[in-house]
């Protein structure tokens, strides 16, 4: 270990080179799920509208099935999937997020969040 800091620590004084802090971010960010299907659907299964990749069901993170109430809804979230690039960004999903927390946060206490 030196005695002193070196240059190689401190960024440079003019705001040139690299930022500390931004590489950081960058390694520390987990790398973003590739896209595995081709397609997004919704459809009608048992009463509510599911959302398809490729034909088949998906999933919340808690392994429910990933269905709402209405057909708009539906079509809306496979709106999101479809949209998606070579990488899945969940922060590009919001009703996604929305429903995957109402499936599996409060569908199995609503009197705990009624509360």
């Amino acid at each position: 270990m030196p005695d002193k800091p070196t240059d190689a620590w401190f960024p440079p004084a003019d705001g040139s080179g690299p930022d500390p802090i931004k590489a950081t971010q960058a390694a520390m960010k987990t790398p973003a799920p590739k896209r595995f299907y081709k397609s997004a659907s919704a459809e009608e299964r048992d009463g509510s509208f599911a959302l398809l990749l490729d034909g088949r069901p998906a999933h919340t993170p808690a392994r429910r099935a990933l269905s709402v109430p209405t057909r708009a809804l539906g079509e809306a979230l496979a709106g999101e999937w479809q949209a998606q690039g070579s990488e899945i960004d969940p922060s590009t999903m919001p009703l996604t997020r929305l429903v995957n927390s109402a499936i599996d946060g409060v569908a199995d206490r609503p009197e705990a969040v009624i509360d």
